[in-house]
């Protein structure tokens, strides 16, 4: 076909097509790594309950976010216990659950999907906090309010009716909290950050060392119109996958590679 765009005009659209086509984004990742200093390409899509799937790049990485308003959703986890060959795939959990969108959650063994840490799916617990270390973190919703929380010292008070536990802890009073050594690797990293005022992000990126995380989060230059005080890392590498569905049914998918034990699903709040 036929451009009649300027020739980054044409780039451009031709980028935003391949970000919309990429399963993994890993080859994409790559190539938008060649454009160094260029603009970052999006993409955002409403979703209900005010929520966003967003698409943004930065250097050689690509991010797959949903935004999201801790008061217009409900957050749950969903579990599977396995075994790892019956599991389901993450668009197939969130779809028979009636969510709007979601992304992969906390550690799990792969090989028997053992629990990782402390578990709470609707209020039932699975598995103990454990030995932990100022880097642990977990994903909380404590007497009805959101909150990512840094151990060893996890608060005993209040009804917990959700939780997922990970590491490391990436972002803490608006700092990265994760400095990294000369052995990182880059990978697929999955997180869940927030401002602590209501407005989250959770999802996927490509091609990230978790200290390049952590900065990335922290010196909001991805997410750019959140203000993040607080971030944590959730399963990586092939656990990594995120999924949405617009209100007209289309569904937008940064692919997982494996099948994963839990997840973090969003879903409208139900009106009286």
């Amino acid at each position: 076909m036929a451009c009649n765009l300027s020739a980054f005009d044409c780039m451009s659209v031709w980028l935003r097509r391949r970000i919309l086509w990429a399963g993994s984004g890993l080859g994409l990742a790559v190539l938008l790594g060649r454009r160094a200093g260029a603009a970052a390409v999006e993409q955002s899509v409403k979703l209900p309950a005010g929520a966003h799937w967003v698409v943004r790049s930065q250097q050689a990485s690509v991010f797959y976010g949903i935004r999201f308003d801790e008061s217009q959703v409900r957050l749950g986890v969903i579990v599977q216990n396995g075994p790892a060959q019956t599991a389901k795939k993450l668009p197939e959990l969130l779809r028979s659950a009636g969510a709007i969108a979601g992304c992969n959650g906390g550690y799990f063994n792969g090989r028997d999907f053992g629990v990782y840490g402390l578990q709470v799916s609707d209020g039932v617990a699975q598995g103990e906090v454990g030995e932990v270390s100022e880097l642990e973190a977990a994903l909380v919703m404590r007497d009805g309010k959101l909150n990512i929380e840094r151990g060893p010292e996890f608060p005993k008070q209040g009804r917990v009716t959700q939780r997922v536990q990970c590491s490391p802890l990436l972002v803490w009073e608006g700092h990265p909290a994760f400095e990294g050594g000369p052995d990182e690797v880059a990978l697929r990293r999955s997180f869940v950050a927030t401002d602590e005022k209501g407005q989250w992000v959770m999802g996927c990126g490509t091609n990230l060392t978790l200290s390049g995380l952590a900065k990335s989060l922290a010196g909001g230059q991805v997410f750019t119109d959140l203000s993040i005080r607080t971030a944590m890392n959730l399963d990586g590498g092939p656990s990594s996958g995120a999924w949405s569905r617009d209100p007209q049914g289309n569904e937008h998918e940064f692919r997982a590679a494996t099948v994963v034990q839990n997840l973090l699903a969003l879903f409208e709040k139900e009106t009286n």
